[in-house]
């Protein structure tokens, strides 16, 4: 609600950034008031979103696109997180002209990675987001 606003907007302004090209910020699921506000608040927003691969959040994931285009907003694409057995989103993203950056499989061992930096960076998990992450340089 306006309390999680006042947090963000306070967070965005006393923080000092530096010179940035990106700022990603991860917003919950949906379109809540914060990403509303936020598209308010910042000039230069565009969007790149994430979602798990399940159809439970297709039709979110759906209505959320749907609703960046109808307001112009510049979404990058979409990227499926936790593949489990193929993606779901990339058809339909692309028929609504929604550029499809990729998708993460799901692997139950990346946990035990966590904390350790140079298996993490060896894993396929890794190659995965820095494919994705280059095609989103790429496209900007």
């Amino acid at each position: 609600g306006k309390d999680v606003t006042n947090v963000i907007i306070e967070l965005l302004t006393i923080t000092r950034w530096g010179n940035l090209d990106f700022l990603f910020i991860d917003f919950p699921p949906g379109m809540g008031e914060e990403l509303l506000d936020m598209m308010r608040i910042i000039r230069r927003i565009e969007f790149i979103v994430v979602t798990s691969s399940s159809s439970l959040s297709y039709e979110t994931v759906k209505r959320l696109v749907k609703l960046l285009i109808e307001v112009k907003a510049n979404v990058i694409g979409v990227v499926e997180n936790m593949v489990f057995k193929r993606p779901l989103f990339r058809d339909e993203m692309e028929e609504m002209g929604i550029r499809y950056l990729g998708n993460i499989k799901f692997y139950p061992e990346l946990e035990q990675k966590i904390g350790d930096v140079s298996a993490l960076m060896k894993s396929n998990f890794a190659k995965e987001v820095m494919a994705i992450f280059n095609r989103v340089v790429e496209s900007v």
